[in-house]
């Protein structure tokens, strides 16, 4: 879910509650962070689990994101679109289009990484962008920079990209 806030009783249950009442009765700031890692760490032993539905779709908008549509990942899945579109948000916490934007830009990303000179005309029909405009427009408004501004602040670290 995106811009909302969700209390810890509906995200963890009791679990949450504990966690709260440990952290109010922890000592230290030190030892506030010590029981919030460990109790995170716990919660990633459980699986996360999505929807069948969810998940088909998602590994489906993953292998071919500009080729599936809503309506033929419903038609695979045998539930409505409305339903379909309404896990998916929940579960996943973007739209079915931006979730495949996001996974666009990650491709660019790993396209560039460690690359000094970019045929981004390429790069661009690589990824699915049909002109410039868009592709420039979708490059700044995920990254808060232009691409050349990207090639010479990237670091080795695909996802970040230090203030200057």
């Amino acid at each position: 879910m995106e811009n909302q806030t969700i209390d810890l009783l509906c995200l963890w249950g009791r679990a949450g509650d504990e966690l709260r009442e440990r952290l109010l009765a922890a000592p230290t700031i030190a030892h506030m962070f010590l029981l919030s890692e460990k109790f995170l760490l716990l919660q990633l032993v459980r699986p996360l689990g999505l929807h069948r539905a969810v998940a088909f779709a998602q590994q489906q908008f993953c292998r071919y994101p500009h080729r599936v549509s809503v309506g033929s990942v419903v038609a695979d899945i045998g539930i409505s679109q409305r339903r379909f579109i309404q896990l998916f948000h929940e579960q996943v916490g973007l739209t079915k289009k931006a979730f495949c934007r996001v996974r666009r830009f990650q491709r660019i990303l790993h396209k560039v990484h460690k690359t000094r000179e970019v045929d981004w005309a390429d790069v661009a029909l690589t990824c699915g962008y049909y002109d410039q405009a868009h592709f420039i427009h979708d490059f700044r408004d995920y990254s808060g920079i232009t691409r050349s501004q990207y090639l010479v602040r990237a670091t080795e670290h695909l996802n970040h990209v230090p203030e200057v």
